[in-house]
Parts: structure tokens; C-alpha cells; sequence
């Protein structure tokens, strides 16, 4: 008897269950009230867009006008670190460079041309990779005929070198000169221990 009466307790629990389930509506916590939605419609859009903020420009490099009468010039050095030989600032490869010995400014660097030239420009790069941090070299400008009598044309400068902003490259003009030899002279640089150059071109008039 009283199995009985526990069976027919469980039976109408359930049907109170179950008709509460269906009856009462379901309140359903991320629902929104219609008066608070807004709709918003969307720009056309027919092809991938960038936001301004986040776009670089591309960097057009600087030419100087004339010829670069330095590649493969016979480069020479008063100090150097180890394996960043002269030779590497003008064998038109970016990937190699020289550098001074670590620490013992000024780094000067000297290219004999293959002859005599009216000189007006001279442009230093680096790698253009950016694994290449920004940095700024402090660089004096050498020339003339007479290697043991060159005269400034450039006096000691800062230049910044930013492989993201400016192709890691910078030109540095001056007046014409007449000129068989360059010496770049390194005075600083923020971003190693010695003055660097990957490829250094000299650009003469036509």
C-alpha cells in the first residue's frame, strides 16, 4: 500500500514538473529589449582595407644626380673589426658591410676612384632588413686628389638610419669637389660599437 501511494506522489510530481516546464515562459538572460537595439549599417566594402594608423608609406630612396663612381674602388680602412674588411662598403651587396673595431673612434674609411671626378654627393647604407634597429651615425666627409691632404666637404653630422621609415639609407651632398680619393671618418653610432657601412656611393657629374 504505501509503495503504491509513493509511485502515485512521484507520478504527480512529475506532471506538476513537466506543466510547469511548457507553461511558464522561458526568461532568457541575453535578451535585449527591441528599443535598445540600434542597427548600424555597414561601409561597402569591395576589397581588403587598412586602417591609416597602422599603414607605412612606402620609401622612395633619394638618386643623386650623376654616376656612382665607387663600386669596386679600392677601399682601405685605419682599423676594422674582425672579418668587416673595407672591401665589403662597396661590392654592391647590402648584406655585407664594414665596421671599425669596436670602440676606437673615429672609424675612417677611404676609397682611392678609379680616376679624377667632380664629386657632389656621397650615400651610405646598411641592410635594408628590418632585424636592423634604427640607429643614428655621427659621419664626416673627406675629399681631394692629394690622399695625405683631403679637405672636409662634409662636416661631422648626425644621420639616422631607419630600415622601416628610410631604407636604412642616407645621402649627405655637398659642393662640387674635384676628387680621386673619399674617406668617410665614423665619429658615433647608437646602434653598434663602431661605424657601419654596407655600401658607400659616390656620385659624380656626367
Amino acid at each position: 500500500m504505501k509503495k503504491k501511494i509513493v509511485l502515485c506522489v512521484l507520478v504527480i510530481l512529475a506532471v506538476l514538473s513537466a506543466c510547469i516546464y511548457f507553461l511558464i515562459p522561458e526568461k532568457k538572460g541575453g535578451d535585449i529589449p527591441d528599443e535598445n537595439i540600434k542597427v548600424v549599417a555597414a561601409a561597402e566594402q569591395t576589397e581588403p582595407m587598412e586602417h591609416p594608423a597602422f599603414k607605412i608609406e612606402e620609401f622612395d630612396p633619394v638618386i643623386p644626380d650623376g654616376t656612382n663612381v665607387a663600386l669596386n674602388a679600392k677601399a682601405t680602412a685605419n682599423n676594422m673589426g674582425p672579418g668587416f674588411v673595407p672591401r665589403k662598403s662597396n661590392d654592391d651587396n647590402r648584406n655585407t658591410y664594414y665596421e671599425g673595431a669596436p670602440g676606437e673612434y673615429p672609424n675612417e674609411l677611404t676609397l682611392k676612384l678609379e680616376g679624377e671626378y667632380t664629386i657632389h654627393a656621397v650615400k651610405v647604407l646598411l641592410c635594408p632588413d628590418a632585424v636592423w634597429a634604427k640607429r643614428v651615425q655621427t659621419i664626416e666627409i673627406l675629399a681631394g686628389t692629394d690622399p695625405e691632404n683631403l679637405e672636409v666637404v662634409a662636416e661631422k653630422k648626425e644621420y639616422e638610419f631607419d630600415p622601416i621609415k628610410g631604407g636604412n639609407e642616407t645621402v649627405i651632398e655637398f659642393d662640387n669637389t674635384e676628387a680621386s680619393y673619399v674617406m668617410l671618418r665614423f665619429y658615433d653610432n647608437t646602434g653598434a660599437v663602431a661605424g657601419q657601412a654596407a655600401e658607400v656611393q659616390v656620385y659624380a657629374l656626367d
